[in-house]
């Protein structure tokens, strides 16, 4: 399976990740707070959460995990970006 953007998505994902990554660590945070709030029952996904008595948002497990996500997304959109370069040259 093939998966190509065209030089305006490449764009858009190199833009939206310069802006986000400014503020990763609370973005990251924001996400899966935002998950977790409209499916409450993906917690039980996460050992960590499922596990602990804790307030999600109070979870000290959770933001390293949410950054370790947002640190993957980086390298995917490095890969992404290469992966156009390459095919242009």
């Amino acid at each position: 399976m093939s998966c190509s953007f065209t030089e305006e998505q490449e764009a858009l994902v190199v833009k939206s990740w310069s802006v986000m990554k400014k503020n990763a660590a609370d973005l990251a945070l924001k996400f899966f707070l935002k998950i977790f709030e409209i499916a409450p029952s993906a917690k039980k996904l996460f050992p960590f959460l499922r596990d602990s008595d804790l307030p999600v948002e109070k979870n000290p497990k959770l933001k390293p995990h949410a950054m370790a996500v947002f640190l993957m997304v980086s390298i995917i959109k490095q890969c992404i970006q290469s992966s156009f370069l390459m095919i242009i040259k």
